[in-house]
């Protein structure tokens, strides 16, 4: 399928190339960003991206990073190669459409399974037409098909291997399902906050320790790793320095809570094994499911959005494998994330036009790109963060918390770009943090919802 090389057709900062088919329609872009800090950095062809979508209509992006600047193709590259696919977002006269990023960034070594799958589905088979290889492009990139591949596999080992190592839950008809999600759950939370180095300052805290006791034959998972770490080091105030577990912060979200129904609960190794064994498979795969995946704290906003099992999927597990008579009676669905970003980039804009004096395209601006308008004066500016400070954000059927959590993307996106302007120099995590202040009230009728919803906000 194709063709020929046409290059520097974008005309950007940056070198790039477009692998072409017979007819001129773009197959593959490459683009090579310069190690000098004087060059575009992948944040800024993130943001022309976002604006301006591609000069060609290519099936996605590769995107490469100089390790020195002697040039395009003869400079050295560093580990990491960025796939990148652009969609067109949902459009409406109240919010321009641009463009929604979806990509995912691999290493030389040390390469996610799940990727290894991706990059298998992007090479063209012998004869495939452009009609069939555009259909495998969008599923490699589709975070729906990510989650349900993610969770049909889940799901296997959700209902066998995980509730059948927990022993001595009160009631276990009624409260197996629920409470096999809120142990999960308490993994996957401390999987997502290591990275930001607050257990122990080790970033793969979570595995080192359990690759650790695990080896010890006089040590249990359980007993001696997650039960203390559950239920002591962070549910308990203050800061816990101990030899076992190291130096670990108090959270005081609800999740680490010991509930009453497990107070005689014993785990079996077995149960994180599953999830955590490093131990190759027969298939070359590491035996623990959560080992496949990339987990992270994301560092992005709701148009562009990295392929990984993000803090979202603390929120998504809720819905997911609840019992399906009982999520019907609570009403709890998945609701994908391009509509509640369209929903909440068009209640955000008019709330900015009804407590500032903006204009329609100057709040466009704001929401939409993201960018603040040269228009807007200091005090101008000062007024459109006081109006995101003060914003009350009201979910009256919270579920998994999906518009919440949304809404608080967009005032860190938004917030960014006015800090930005001012030079202000705080950090995503401090802007979460800040933003995470506006004034929320959400109404869930489940404890578990309660739990996920408090557990994702604090990590964001």
């Amino acid at each position: 399928m194709p063709s020929g090389i046409e290059r520097n057709r974008g005309r950007n900062d940056w070198y790039e190339a477009h692998l072409v088919d017979e007819n001129g329609e773009g197959v593959v872009r490459y683009i090579e960003l310069e190690a000098s800090g004087d060059g575009p950095a992948f944040s800024d062809l993130k943001r022309h991206l976002k604006r301006h979508g591609s000069p060609i209509n290519e099936l996605f992006t590769v995107i490469a990073y100089r390790n020195s600047d002697e040039g395009p193709l003869t400079s050295p590259l560093n580990d990491d190669l960025t796939f990148l696919r652009l969609q067109e977002q949902f459009s409406s006269e109240d919010v321009e459409g641009t463009f929604d990023l979806y990509y995912f960034t691999v290493e030389r070594f040390g390469v996610e399974p799940a990727y290894l799958d991706s990059l298998d589905d992007l090479a063209a088979g012998s004869g495939q037409g452009r009609t069939s290889l555009e259909g495998d492009v969008e599923d490699v990139f589709s975070i729906r098909e990510l989650t349900r591949s993610f969770y049909r596999d889940f799901g296997e080992i959700f209902r066998t291997d995980l509730q059948d190592a927990v022993r001595g839950l009160r009631d276990p008809e009624e409260n197996l399902n629920a409470y096999t999600r809120t142990v999960v759950n308490r993994v996957l939370f401390l999987l997502f906050i290591e990275e930001k180095g607050w257990l122990d300052g080790d970033v793969d805290y979570v595995e080192n320790r359990y690759e650790a006791v695990a080896e010890e034959p006089d040590q249990h998972v359980y007993d001696d790793l997650f039960e203390p770490l559950f239920f002591e080091a962070l549910s308990e105030e203050g800061t816990t320095e101990s030899d076992e577990l190291g130096r670990i912060p108090f959270l005081n979200g609800g999740l680490f809570d010991r509930k009453d129904i497990e107070k005689d609960v014993e785990i079996d190794e077995a149960f994180f094994d599953t999830l955590l064994s490093p131990e190759g498979g027969d298939d070359g795969e590491p035996e623990g499911f959560l080992r496949r995946y990339k987990l992270s704290l994301r560092e992005s906003n709701p148009s562009e959005r990295e392929l990984v099992v993000d803090p979202e999927f603390v929120g998504r597990i809720f819905e997911m494998f609840m019992q399906e008579d009982e999520r019907s009676e609570v009403g709890a669905f998945y609701t994908p994330k391009p509509i509640t970003a369209y929903m909440t980039k068009n209640a955000l804009k008019q709330h900015l036009l009804g407590q500032t004096d903006v204009s329609h395209e100057e709040a466009v601006s704001l929401v939409s790109d993201h960018t603040v308008p040269e228009s807007l004066t200091d005090d101008r500016i000062e007024a459109v963060d006081d109006a995101l400070r003060s914003a009350t954000v009201l979910d009256p059927a919270v579920g998994s918390g999906a518009f919440i959590i949304a809404m608080l993307e967009e005032l860190v996106a938004v917030s960014e770009a006015l800090d930005g302007r001012r030079g202000d120099g705080r950090g995503r995590f401090e802007r979460r943090r800040s933003s995470s202040r506006t004034r929320s009230t959400a109404s869930t009728s489940t404890p578990a919802a309660s739990n996920c919803v408090s557990s994702v906000s604090g990590s964001t």
